[in-house]
């Protein structure tokens, strides 16, 4: 469940006004939420998409792209360039779950998150510096936990959100905190990367870098390229107010995870439980709370789940006290079918 409520930006009038917004760009969200439910991370791995008898690879793994298999591809083709090619469905929802929690990890560092489309993630990390120490220390705290979440991640800083995300796509790690930098530095970027819509009349007058659009008289720019990308193009600088979708976390926690193939040992469901549990007490973290109930159900493929419900005698966000009381339960349950997905529950946090 994402809840957001709309905030504007505005450029800062004057120093002590100056916002810093850390940028976390998202390249392979879909292929880490397949990761994270449980696959080798050393296979190569290609998401599909299409009807059955015309399926595509919407993305994959660099180990499929080095012999050749690309998105847009035939499976059939990819196959044959790499017949060990391990091609799963490509589940939005699956993808939507992960980028959930990923801004309610984010809302732990910061009141002022917000994603930029479907691969960034912005947070203002200004007025957190005090709590989480200077820049480099914070970014390596942020890099460190994405690390352990099983992210693939690029950050970069800057005083504008939207340029942030500009420089993450640009230079993993870059960081800029003024204004006069950060233009000078957005002159630098090239068109491709600047996150703009359809620069291909650009391309094609031989404009290679954002500061060469800039050089061009603004009306005629605007007669060109129209006045969307106009605007684009301003809120990245921050001459024009920058509606963003603030977040605001939901009152519940629910997570699933669904299995290629039914699981018929308690071992095999310790994985997924494990990885939900810790997810759950993330999240609980990040909201500085805890939870007395959870509710957890084993989905069978022709009839109806079985489910639990676990309780802490004190409201716990402790993932490794939540999962051993978890391991417990489980060795005294008997399942009436093989497991095809586990889903968890906390209602009242």
């Amino acid at each position: 469940m994402r809840v957001h409520m709309p905030f504007h930006f505005r450029p800062p009038r004057d120093a002590e006004e100056a916002m810093q917004w850390a940028a976390i760009l998202l390249p392979d969200l879909a292929l880490d939420a397949v990761r994270r439910s449980g696959a080798d991370p050393a296979a190569p791995i290609a998401l599909i998409e299409g009807p059955p008898q015309r399926r595509t690879i919407h993305s994959c793994t660099g180990s499929a792209t080095r012999v050749g298999v690309r998105p847009g591809q035939s499976l059939a083709a990819a196959r044959a360039l790499l017949p060990q090619l391990v091609a799963l469905p490509d589940d939005p929802k699956r993808t939507d779950g992960l980028r959930d929690l990923l801004v309610a990890w984010a809302y732990g560092y910061s009141g002022d998150v917000a994603w930029l489309g479907d691969d960034a993630l912005v947070l203002e990390v200004g007025g957190s510096l005090g709590l989480f120490g200077p820049w480099p220390d914070f970014e390596r705290r942020l890099r460190a936990d994405l690390t352990q979440l099983g992210v693939t991640h690029r950050i970069a800083l800057a005083p504008l959100p939207r340029a942030a995300c500009v420089f993450a796509g640009c230079r993993d790690g870059f960081g800029v905190s003024s204004d006069a930098a950060m233009r000078q530095a957005l002159r630098r970027v090239p068109l491709a990367l600047a996150r703009l819509p359809d620069v291909s009349l650009l391309a094609s007058m031989g404009l290679r870098t954002v500061g060469e659009v800039l050089d061009l008289p603004r009306a005629g720019l605007a007669r060109r390229c129209g006045k969307a990308f106009v605007e684009a193009l301003d809120r990245i600088l921050g001459n024009i107010p920058d509606p963003l979708p603030r977040y605001r976390p939901p009152d519940r926690f629910e997570a699933r995870v669904e299995f290629d193939a039914e699981l018929r040992s308690m071992e095999g469901l310790q994985f997924p439980l494990r990885r939900l549990i810790g997810d759950l007490c993330l999240f609980l973290t990040a909201r500085d709370g805890g939870v007395q109930d959870i509710e957890i159900g084993f989905e069978h493929d022709e009839r109806a789940p079985t489910s639990i419900t676990m309780r802490s005698p004190a409201p716990e966000r402790d993932a490794a006290q939540w999962f051993g009381m978890v391991r417990l339960r489980l060795e005294r349950l008997q399942l009436p079918a093989p497991v095809c997905g586990v889903r968890l529950l906390a209602k009242e946090l």
